[in-house]
């Protein structure tokens, strides 16, 4: 089946991106008694895989937004690579959105084109060494906007509780406290 598309912008633009960070080793404590295939690589980095994300508006203009990933693939013995890639992307909405889908669409979509950027990139370092490529699997972001609300949130309440577990042990070991 063959389809003819005139593609149109999307109300998403990537101004520009940029590697902050990009670490890349062989694991020194790699058995390299066995060559691991493609699809044992993979295995062994799905739950190794960590994924950070920060998401800013620019304060000068609500259609501007810098977002930041990390994907970080933790150090296994069971695996030839330690991988950790930064990538930065200036993004531009389109000024017709809503303000509460051009933040949504800044966000999940922003996001999903630095992932499959690093992606690449992980992909391009991995397979010039003499195992196999590691190409991270994909991913959604579709509950990035909750996550990210949610996070400000939890640190705002920790530092309450730890304060008022400070407050405790120290009423505790206060010299009064002591004389009951």
């Amino acid at each position: 089946m063959e389809a003819h598309v005139h593609p149109s912008l999307s109300l998403l633009q990537l101004d520009r991106y940029f590697i902050k960070k990009l670490a890349f080793s062989l694991n020194e404590g790699f058995d390299r008694r066995g060559k691991p295939t493609l699809k044992e690589i993979r295995a062994a980095v799905i739950p190794e895989t960590g994924i950070g994300i920060f998401a800013e508006q620019n304060p000068d203009n609500d259609c501007q937004w810098r977002i930041e990933l990390v994907v970080d693939v933790t150090e296994d013995k069971a695996f030839p690579y330690k991988v950790a890639a930064t990538v930065v992307g200036y993004f531009s909405v389109n000024k017709r959105m809503p303000k509460e889908e051009a933040e949504n669409l800044a966000k999940v979509s922003g996001a999903s084109i630095l992932y499959t950027t690093t992606r690449e990139i992980i992909v391009n370092v991995t397979g010039r060494t003499q195992y196999p490529h590691l190409m991270l699997p994909t991913v959604t972001f579709l509950d990035l906007p909750e996550l990210l609300e949610e996070e400000p949130k939890r640190l705002k309440a920790a530092p309450k509780r730890l304060t008022a577990k400070k407050k405790a042990r120290a009423k505790a070991s206060s010299p009064a406290a002591k004389k009951k």
